[in-house]
């Protein structure tokens, strides 16, 4: 049987008419039988993992297991699904605790915490004022939030910086007029804040020394305000106007009288504070 099937290999180049002459030999069947299977055994093991997203519920449980099981996914999925600011603000916290690079976190941070009325401006120092983060180019609100936190932390300068990186938009034209104008920086930045209120328009001249301008200006202020009987106090003082001065000054007061406090450091009031203060 192995002379024969010598032959056929030796005869024939292709394995298929190979295969089909040893077929047709009268040893083939044992062959098929006996020898095949010894030659043909094969054994295969298969393994698996299914991965699947972890239900809110899931992560949640997590959570309060140990918060540092969570990844930057989950977190965000806790984080969006929360409708208490405090609780918010935490979950970025902890997020950023666990992953300091986690840009859009702190970014998301900065914003909630702008919207308070307060600003950490070391949450997004690291990505602010630049291009690129990693192989990201850098969003927009990075820079606007950045910019809008150094401003409330009267760091004018670090602002003006920060906000040359913004992409201009009609939306964000305030936020850089205003990082102008804080850091002295008043041409073509002063009339856009000017534009936004009667009240920033008398601030703006006033700031510009347009005393004069920003005394008619005063014209377009609600009567009754507090304020507006202040800053009234103050175009009189540049304008050595004493009598009007010091009458204006006392409405101011006699509507808030918090304002006596504020003008004792104010450089722009000359008049005799304390003296109307008693008078009045």
């Amino acid at each position: 049987e192995a002379d024969a099937i010598e032959n056929i290999i030796a005869e024939k180049a292709d394995p298929n008419r190979q295969g089909a002459a040893i077929r047709k030999l009268a040893c083939y069947t044992l062959i098929k039988e006996k020898y095949l299977p010894q030659l043909r055994s094969m054994a295969y093991e298969m393994r698996y993992i299914i991965q699947r997203k972890l239900l809110p519920e899931e992560i949640k449980e997590n959570y309060e297991k140990d918060y540092h099981l969570l990844d930057r996914a989950e977190f965000f999925t806790l984080y969006r699904a929360e409708t208490d600011t405090l609780r918010k603000e935490k979950l970025l916290r902890q997020a950023l605790e666990v992953y300091p690079s986690f840009w859009v976190a702190a970014n998301d941070l900065q914003a909630l915490l702008i919207e308070k009325g307060k600003a950490e401006p070391k949450w997004l120092e690291p990505y602010a004022g630049k291009k690129w983060i990693l192989t990201e180019r850098v969003p927009n609100e990075v820079n606007e939030n950045q910019a809008a936190a150094l401003l409330m932390d009267e760091r004018y300068g670090e602002a003006w910086q920060v906000s040359n990186q913004i992409v201009p938009n009609e939306r964000n034209r305030m936020l850089r007029a205003l990082c102008g104008v804080f850091s002295g920086r008043l041409e073509g930045n002063a009339d856009v804040v000017a534009e936004s209120s009667p009240r920033n328009a008398v601030v703006m001249a006033l700031v510009q020394k347009k005393n004069e301008q920003a005394l008619r200006l005063c014209d377009n202020l609600p009567a009754n305000e507090a304020m507006t009987h202040y800053l009234r106090t103050v175009c009189h003082c540049r304008l050595d106007h004493a009598v009007e001065a010091e009458q204006e000054f006392a409405q101011a007061i006699k509507l808030d009288p918090e304002l006596a406090k504020i003008a004792k450091s104010d450089a722009d009031i000359s008049i005799d504070i304390d003296k109307i203060a008693t008078a009045k």
